[in-house]
């Protein structure tokens, strides 16, 4: 077998050979490999989910007057959503204030007519009977202002409930309701996701959950956006497939733009004890043919060495490849155009 890939090696590279007399020395920079205690990993693919979501109810009745929001659209916690029309309940609450005005005017008359009675009362010159109707019509009379101060305060907690907020930041997953609609107590005007709650779902074989350490850095990239992320593991779902015996892992990524439900993510996920491997920059990996591979030096030329990636730690590859070794340098920029063999100028080590 390795007499076949070093055929392949030998064969690939002899048709793109430069000449070693004159070649200019092309200019190169170089990282340090170095070794660390990880795990190995094997690329699974995830879902987009939003862990916390909720469907945004009216507490009253209305017609929707105004909304400010769209599908897909980031709002912020107390962002107003929905106006419904509050033309009647201004009026209710305008004739409730002018009750209670009233109502005050009659108690202040009753209660300097209750103070002349008391006067009156302990000088014999009043019945006590009279002054006792006073004083029950004086109570009668408070406990009315309290009742029409509770119902003034519930009509202008209806007015504030006319207002429908955002509970929390995140995103419209879906808008329920347009402007002129009518709307009842418990009618949906929208659904709406928290984004600090975005999570990568992961079905996996349940004999993989022991190496599913919660805290942990889980690296991924979505291969539609052209982006790489790292979340934290977080948990399992506490139901597994009867069926299939997976299991759902759950990790929690930080929510950017254009971040859309069930988008897939192609997940590096740990199946194995951590292990010493060698760790080499991402950007020192060149690939052909499925193959990889990485430059390094040897008497002020690039060498070509094959490399096997067990692991894949973001900006950084675990390998286990035996003529990797720690202090190695390896060339990580003016390498996708190197030909083995070919002179090198070191400009500079990340």
């Amino acid at each position: 077998m390795k007499r076949i890939f070093s055929l392949f090696l030998f064969c690939f590279f002899a048709a793109t050979a430069f000449a070693q007399e004159g070649q200019r020395a092309a200019n190169v920079v170089v990282s340090t490999v170095k070794e660390k205690k990880i795990v190995e990993t094997e690329n699974k693919i995830g879902l987009v989910k939003y862990d916390t979501t909720t469907e945004l109810s009216s507490e009253v009745s209305g017609l929707v007057e105004d909304t400010t929001f769209t599908e897909g659209e980031i709002v912020n916690k107390g962002d107003v959503l929905v106006r419904l029309n509050t033309d009647f309940l201004d009026k209710d609450i305008g004739m409730k204030k002018k009750e209670i005005e009233v109502l005050e005017v009659r108690i202040e008359n009753v209660y300097r007519n209750l103070q002349r009675y008391e006067k009156l009362y302990k000088q014999n010159a009043a019945s006590e009977k009279q002054y006792e109707d006073l004083l029950f019509e004086y109570k009668r009379m408070k406990k009315e202002k309290q009742a029409q101060e509770l119902a003034l305060e519930r009509l202008m907690l209806e007015k504030d409930k006319s207002v429908i907020k955002a509970p929390f930041d995140g995103i419209i997953l879906s808008k329920k309701v347009a402007e002129g609609a009518w709307v009842a107590p418990g009618s949906t005007v929208c659904s709406i996701a928290s984004t600090d709650d975005v999570i990568v779902q992961v079905p996996v074989n349940e004999k993989y959950v022991k190496f599913f350490k919660e805290g942990s850095e889980i690296f991924m990239n979505f291969t539609a956006l052209d982006k790489n992320v790292t979340g934290t593991a977080a948990g399992l779902d506490p139901v597994a497939d009867p069926k299939t015996k997976n299991v759902y892992l759950k990790i929690n990524i930080p929510y950017f733009t254009k971040l859309p439900v069930n988008m897939t993510a192609n997940v590096n996920l740990p199946v194995s004890e951590p292990q010493k491997l060698r760790i080499v920059s991402r950007d020192a990996v060149i690939s052909n043919n499925g193959q990889n591979f990485v430059y390094t030096i040897k008497d002020g030329k690039a060498k070509i060495l094959p490399i096997n990636i067990v692991s894949y730690l973001g900006e950084m590859v675990g390998t286990d490849t035996k003529h990797i070794v720690p202090g190695m340098k390896v060339i990580v920029e003016g390498n996708s155009r190197l030909r083995p063999d070919q002179p090198v100028k070191v400009t500079g080590e990340k």
